[in-house]
């Protein structure tokens, strides 16, 4: 856990748990925890499932999500799938989200 402080030394109440990985089953509209990434990184999904899912990337702690892209749009995921990933920034956080579902259990990891 890390806390942060002012320029004059105040504490400001600001802390989190660094999560070197995420690994949890989703069954509904929802985010998976976070994890800190950098460098090479395996974000996979298991599972028999009928549902939509988003990786997001946070450069401010989680207070905006972003979904990874390709070509300007969204990547999207329908099925189960094994991505290799490269972050070359530090302090990036990484979620799965999903955003439409319809039955089943579905594996998320992000791990290295």
């Amino acid at each position: 856990m890390l806390n942060y402080a002012d320029r004059g030394g105040n504490g400001m109440g600001v802390s989190f748990v660094n999560r070197a990985k995420v690994d949890e089953v989703l069954n509904a509209v929802e985010a998976s925890s976070s994890a800190r990434m950098r460098g090479t990184f395996n974000a996979s999904l298991d599972g028999t499932f009928v549902a939509t899912l988003q990786l997001e990337r946070s450069y401010d702690n989680g207070v905006t999500w972003n979904p990874l892209t390709a070509l300007g749009n969204a990547i999207e995921f329908t099925t189960p799938c094994e991505e290799i990933f490269s972050e070359p920034e530090s302090g990036v956080l990484y979620r799965w989200n999903c955003t439409a579902y319809t039955s089943g259990s579905i594996e998320a990891r992000i791990s290295q």
